[in-house]
């Protein structure tokens, strides 16, 4: 998934139009609904930089949005099938305390 949106978050991590974080916030669309967030960074990753995930998480944090950082330890960009099953294990306990709760 991060993959996948690594290309459009470094871009809005560049153009800074918006914010120090990023182009446009889309926290501030519906200000009155905040939907929970996990970023998921793997700990020796060399293709994006925690700097950057650490940016993004305080941006969104200071825009009022409940963001849960996990650290996938030892993991590189390319994770094995064991930091996978990690990833689907906080992914899955993530949704299950998320989903269906009402907003605020």
């Amino acid at each position: 998934m991060w993959r996948s949106t690594a290309p459009w978050a470094a871009a809005a991590l560049r153009r800074r139009s918006a914010s120090r974080a990023g182009g446009a916030c889309t926290c501030r669309a519906r200000p009155d609904r905040r939907i929970p967030v996990m970023i998921l960074q793997a700990e020796r990753d060399d293709h994006i930089p925690s700097a950057g995930t650490r940016r993004w998480v305080d941006h969104l944090r200071n825009a009022d949005v409940p963001v849960r950082l996990e650290v996938i330890r030892g993991a590189r960009h390319i994770m094995n099938s064991d930091q996978w099953d990690d990833v689907f294990t906080r992914s899955s306990q993530f949704f299950a305390r998320n989903i269906g709760r009402p907003p605020g």
